[in-house]
């Protein structure tokens, strides 16, 4: 599952999968996510890298597409944020994902005053 946490492996890339109810309409959102960690790197008085620690600072990318019968969209992501394109029409729209357990919340143009909010469960 899409799980924003640190405990996703630096630089491993894993496939998620979410049934998503789209205005009343079942849409499955597909996604390829990659965790980056960032590294501290320890050095010693002469400058010598002595070993690396992970700070648990880390970024999510991911790409993936949301299908229902009657809609196609694909989106790239970091973090909390994708932007996402219609496939039909080239409408571009920016999405805040959160996830929540094994809900994700969709919410379309979460920078409007009226954004719309999906609600997608986690599937096998």
């Amino acid at each position: 599952s899409l799980v924003f946490t640190a405990a996703s492996v630096a630089q491993q890339t894993s496939t998620v999968s979410y049934v998503c109810n789209i205005e009343g309409a079942p849409a499955q959102l597909t996604a390829q996510v990659q965790a980056i960690d960032d590294a501290g790197r320890v050095v010693n008085s002469q400058g010598w890298i002595t070993g690396v620690i992970g700070t648990g600072n880390y970024n999510l990318y991911y790409q993936g597409q949301l299908v229902s019968a009657t809609a196609r969209y694909v989106f790239t992501g970091e973090n909390q944020f994708a932007d996402f394109t219609d496939l039909n029409t080239n409408a571009r729209f920016r999405a805040q994902l959160i996830v929540q357990g094994q809900q994700l919340l969709l919410i379309a143009n979460p920078e409007t005053s009226q954004p719309a909010r999906y609600v997608c469960q986690a599937s096998q």
